[in-house]
């Protein structure tokens, strides 16, 4: 091994020319190189480790061969210990687990649920369980989901691990009461079959659509919206995000400022707004009440106050004098009297 002055680190001469490869910018120093590679000093050229090549030794040659060899959640690297591609996993609480292809938290001896154990790194899970720790039962084996004794029905795992049945016909669906299948029937818009529960037929209907009267329908609220569903007498209700309120039959921006309890549209499309307590709706916003307002809205009440108070004891008065007033049978006798 040679040194050169100036350098940062040494670079060495290897006689074995098969580990040169050819580079666009010849390295300079032990660095320039990738995954461990080494700078040759004659040629400036890297000499690069075992199952990596390219200019610079950039290339790992079992990553770029097999690039879903990491599955989804980690990354293909070198390790310059095992001279190998290895898997790194983006979450760096988890190690890659090859057998699994998927990056798992490792184990201590008593992590592991009662339906695994743990061998040395991972949880080896009973069959019939998964996850880190063998926590999560697989509902189809543990018969948590009864798909009956039908061989035409099969038990399959949805999204979060829960089971579903699945009748083999794509024209039926499974009656989860009776365990059977039974004709489904759904309309166009439809995705693959529908299921029975309780005796009652829920579809699975494509985007947009809803199911009403046992078959889907569409139905859209524009993008203000995160669903559409239709009541019994068919009428249509729009579920609306923060910021929006049904105006007629789509979802559309209603804003009444920060200060507002709710804002809605009136069947006839008026923006209606209610606002919190001190402020009040100004040109269909809500705005902080002024002095002026709040002043004029006591000498309102003042003055509504006291003409009630008027009135009642108008009448009051006008009461008591009509109970004063003498009867037909006085007024006859001052009548005779003064005659």
């Amino acid at each position: 091994m040679k040194r050169l002055e100036n350098m940062s680190e040494p670079i060495v001469q290897l006689n074995n020319a098969s580990f040169l490869q050819n580079a666009d910018s010849p390295c300079q120093f032990n660095a320039d190189c990738y995954n461990g590679g080494t700078c040759i000093l004659e040629t400036g050229l890297c000499a690069c480790r075992p199952h990596t090549s390219g200019p610079l030794c950039r290339r790992v040659d079992e990553c770029k061969d097999n690039p879903d060899m990491c599955g989804q959640f980690a990354y293909c690297q070198y390790n310059t210990k095992l001279n190998r591609a290895w898997c790194e996993c983006n979450d760096w609480g988890k190690l890659f687990d090859p057998d699994m292809r998927d990056c798992r938290v490792p184990c201590q001896p008593r992590d592991c649920s009662p339906n695994g154990f743990c061998n040395v790194v991972f949880c080896v899970c009973e069959k019939g369980s998964s996850g880190d720790f063998c926590e999560i039962i697989d509902e189809c084996h543990s018969k948590v989901v009864d798909c009956g004794n039908d061989t035409n029905v099969k038990c399959k795992l949805g999204s979060g691990g829960k089971a579903f049945c699945e009748c083999e016909d794509p024209q039926q669906g499974f009656d989860y009461t009776n365990k059977v299948c039974k004709d489904c029937e759904c309309g166009r818009e439809a995705r693959k079959g529908c299921e029975f529960r309780n005796g009652v037929k829920q579809c699975n209907c494509l985007p947009n659509y809803v199911q009403d009267n046992g078959e889907c329908r569409e139905c859209k609220c524009s993008y203000g919206s995160y669903g559409c569903k239709f009541h019994e007498n068919g009428e249509k209700t729009c579920l609306c995000k923060k910021g929006y309120a049904q105006r007629y039959e789509e979802c559309a921006s209603c804003y009444c400022g920060k200060e507002v309890i709710s804002c809605t549209f009136s069947k006839g499309g008026k923006k209606n707004c209610v606002c919190e307590e001190g402020y009040s709706v100004t040109d269909g916003h809500c705005e902080e009440e002024t002095s002026l307002s709040v002043t004029l809205k006591v000498l309102i009440g003042i003055f509504t106050v006291i003409l009630i108070v008027t009135l009642a004891a108008g009448l009051v008065y006008r009461m008591r004098r009509w109970s004063n007033r003498p009867t037909y049978l006085e007024w006859m006798a001052c009548y005779w009297l003064i005659r």
